[in-house]
């Protein structure tokens, strides 16, 4: 009788152990899984989206005018300590916060660091230290979405279908690169468009200079001569959103005497700081009432 109980276990125990080889090989024989473990095993980090840029008169570029690096961060390789250095106080604040991750990630540098050992990835860093135009473009927010000025209002034309460039990682289940693979770089098309706008950029960047050292707090809007009465159109609606303390009349030195100043001066209660009558940074002098008068006697 014992004998015979213990042929039925062994008989069991043959059973379920057959049965977990069967399952084995059937779960082996379907590519599907293996396709679904190898996408588990692959990261893919994400840039900053391609975003449009914003342009002067003549083409040059008032966004995107400095260069930042993306450094990839793994794992075991003492990103913190090598890193640390090229990290602002955010991507030091990031480094620390993360130095036991599990898997890689994605951190903003100020410098190259490929010397380092670190793979790194350039981009265009959207507003330099002192940006133009602050008051008429506007600025993004952490997710880089228009959040005010022509940012906000354009932001379906400047950011597309928001695509970005990625870096995928083919990693162990400590978040380490596989033995002989490397992050694979690949870049998005952009869909979206730049915008280019009437202001010129070597003027806009002079007038503000001047405005830093004269004015404690406003804005200054820069006019073309030319325009006529469009001028002082352009006046009231960017005073009614931007608060223009201040007006730069320029292309002077022309056929046109900038005649609405006198309008816009009369019904905004603005004043002319400074006119151009040039394409050179010396042309750009303080607004004397006086001699702009004789202009028109």
């Amino acid at each position: 009788m014992q004998v015979r109980r213990l042929a039925a276990v062994y008989a069991a125990l043959l059973a379920g152990f057959a049965v977990v080889l069967c399952r084995l090989y059937l779960t082996a024989s379907k590519t599907g899984y293996a396709a679904r473990a190898a996408d588990q095993n692959a990261v893919t980090l994400g840039l900053p989206a391609r975003r449009g840029g914003f342009y002067d008169c003549s083409g040059l570029p008032l966004t995107g005018l400095e260069e930042t690096w993306y450094a990839l961060c793994l794992p075991g390789e003492d990103s913190y300590v090598r890193l640390y250095d090229a990290a602002g106080p955010a991507g030091q604040a990031a480094l620390y916060q993360r130095r036991n991750a599990a898997s890689p990630f994605l951190l903003e540098v100020s410098r190259d660091v490929s010397g380092l050992g670190v793979y790194a990835y350039p981009a265009s860093r959207r507003y330099c230290a002192v940006p133009l135009c602050q008051h008429l473009i506007g600025y993004l927010d952490g997710e880089g979405r228009g959040v005010a000025g022509l940012e906000a209002a354009l932001d379906p034309v400047l950011a597309g279908s928001g695509s970005q460039d990625t870096v995928t990682c083919t990693v162990t289940g400590q978040g380490r690169l596989v033995e002989g693979t490397q992050p694979v770089y690949t870049p998005a098309s952009f869909d979206g468009a730049g915008v280019q706008l009437t202001i010129s950029r070597p003027v806009q960047r002079a007038a503000e200079a001047v405005a830093a050292e004269t004015m404690t707090s406003g804005c200054i809007l820069v006019l073309d001569a030319t325009t006529g009465q469009n001028g002082l159109i352009q006046a009231k609606q960017f005073s009614d959103v931007a608060g223009i303390t201040g007006i730069v009349l320029t292309k002077l030195d022309g056929t046109a005497k900038g005649g609405f100043v006198f309008s816009l001066c009369s019904e905004l209660n603005i004043p002319v700081v400074f006119t151009g009558v040039g394409e050179k940074m010396e042309d750009l002098v303080p607004f004397d009432a006086e001699q702009f008068v004789e202009g028109f006697i």
